[in-house]
């Protein structure tokens, strides 16, 4: 009879047990005397924001941000985190999002690691942004050279380090990191990367046109005679 999320006071006979790891109060209902829904109690446990889950939080309430789902475990980069989902009824999480989690954290068996969410309030989905990358064609001459030079977007991503390629023509053009030299007349295309970096972006490419013109002839005039 009692909700996810009330907070409960009195006294009560009950029955404690351990279940996967975790201390659990049975045989409670809203029928049970001497306890009672206490909406807006003042137990409130300080929740612990962490980057990944580890054995010191054992037991707490923590908030694990940007987690990805893979269809079964949520995913902090370092381990596989089940979402324990028989504690209550909510919304599917979809497969390949990223999430905010807050529960109780616990280990079951040597390797697994789980946590507890209240209630569905306690998971959040999270929108991470897909890098922009801005960079312009390029027209060179033969001999000549110059340094891309490229522009990321959104400001989480714009120290993100970006990579150049030769997609076709490197008969025209050389590449040394971001230094292009122009080597013979003809067009070639460069590809710029920038990698992922969840859970702060997603990565992006951007493709451009090398033009390599003919070196430009200087011709002096004389006076007429």
């Amino acid at each position: 009879g009692f909700a996810v999320g009330d907070v409960l006071s009195g006294t009560a006979a009950c029955k404690v047990q351990l279940y996967k790891g975790a201390a659990e109060l049975t045989l409670l209902t809203s029928t049970t005397e001497g306890l009672s829904d206490a909406t807006g109690g003042s137990v409130t446990p300080e929740v612990k924001a962490i980057s990944a889950l580890g054995g010191i939080n054992t037991g707490a309430p923590v908030t694990i941000n940007s987690v990805q789902f893979d269809g079964e475990y949520l995913s902090d980069g370092a381990n596989s985190i089940k979402p324990y989902n028989s504690l209550f009824a909510y919304e599917a999480l979809e497969n390949g999002k990223y999430y905010n989690v807050t529960g109780i954290y616990q280990q079951f068996g040597n390797t697994t690691k789980e946590i507890l969410p209240r209630s569905a309030a306690d998971i959040e989905e999270v929108a991470i942004p897909t890098a922009v990358i801005a960079l312009d064609d390029v027209v060179l001459e033969v001999g000549q050279n110059t340094t891309l030079s490229a522009t990321v977007t959104p400001a989480v991503a714009a120290s993100a380090e970006v990579s150049y390629s030769i997609l076709d023509g490197d008969s025209y053009i050389s590449l040394a990191g971001a230094a292009l030299t122009a080597n013979a007349v003809g067009t070639a295309h460069v590809r710029a990367t920038v990698a992922d970096n969840l859970p702060s972006y997603y990565g992006a490419t951007k493709d451009i046109t090398v033009t390599v013109n003919a070196v430009s002839k200087t011709y002096a005039m004389t006076g007429w005679r």
